[in-house]
């Protein structure tokens, strides 16, 4: 459920700051590179564990699907909204 919540995230809102600790830093990197990186490991981990007999555990497939199938919802539930900028009211406090 949550890889399908990241699959979602990462259409909804490419360009989005998310804070990771790399390291001894903490940095604001764009969700589309966090959230790639993630699935590109899953990717990677799961050819490892499907060429290997021993596993550990993890079902990086149901990874996997679960990213497809929150990108799949959200292309097909979510409807684009036009944004209108308006101006700004001054307030004068």
């Amino acid at each position: 459920a949550i890889a399908g919540v990241l699959g979602g995230y990462i259409l909804l809102f490419p360009g989005r700051r998310v804070r990771v600790w790399i390291l001894f830093w903490i940095i604001g990197l764009p969700s589309i590179i966090v959230v790639g990186l993630w699935f590109v490991f899953q990717l990677i981990s799961g050819k490892g564990a499907i060429s290997h007999a021993e596993g550990d555990s993890i079902a990086y497939a149901a990874h996997i699907g679960g990213f497809i199938f929150g990108l799949l919802l959200v292309k097909l539930f979510v409807q684009p909204q036009r944004v209108v900028a308006r101006p700004r009211r001054r307030t004068f406090f």
